[in-house]
């Protein structure tokens, strides 16, 4: 018995002094190393779906006007304490019907054209609504669907333009959470 509680604590000790190689206190922890979004160069750390809670979800539709289009709308929200801590990133994408997947680089531009690959982004944080139809938000956004309601998104140098309050808000990075389906009227 002594034996084995001499060598449990020698492995409890190696395990307590291993240290990574890149250890900083500055960086933020992202579920599961997959997510590294920012906002103004800030992490946007998205928070993780539970049982009754959907923080990621998306929504699929054709256009309205003569089923020309497929719209794809996916919600984030970051990991927050509080409501009052709450930040959103709002996407819509609208891709040809005859296009077989959402794969792609889409402009970001101020209405959603369902004449055109475009996207309509924005951001709602605590100071405000930025982005937007109507407003002004240059960029692209690279979608590819990884399967299962997976798809990873790459924001390119996305800048939105204040709606309610002055300045602007720059996305960048990626994230690629699963996101759960919302009153999905047809298949994707």
């Amino acid at each position: 018995m002594k034996r084995v509680l001499i060598i449990l604590s020698v492995i409890t000790l190696g395990l307590t002094n291993i240290q990574c190689s890149n250890d900083n206190d500055d960086v933020i922890a992202r579920q599961d190393d997959t997510h590294t979004l920012w906002v103004n160069d800030m992490p946007f750390v998205i928070a993780a779906n539970q049982p009754g809670a959907s923080f990621n979800t998306t929504q699929f539709m054709t256009a309205p006007t003569n089923n020309t289009a497929k719209v794809r709308t996916f919600i984030m929200v970051n990991q927050m304490e509080s409501v009052s801590d709450m930040k959103t990133i709002t996407l819509a994408v609208s891709y040809p019907a005859t296009q077989a997947t959402i794969n792609g680089t889409y402009p970001i531009m101020q209405t959603l054209s369902f004449d055109e690959n475009s996207a309509l982004i924005s951001y709602m944080d605590s100071d405000g609504g930025f982005g937007g139809e109507e407003f002004n938000a240059t960029g692209s956004v690279t979608i590819t669907d990884n399967g299962n309601n997976n798809y990873k998104l790459v924001f390119n140098n996305v800048i939105t333009q204040g709606v309610t309050s002055s300045g602007t808000k720059t996305i960048t990075g990626y994230c690629q959470p699963t996101f759960a389906v919302i009153n999905a009227p047809g298949k994707k």
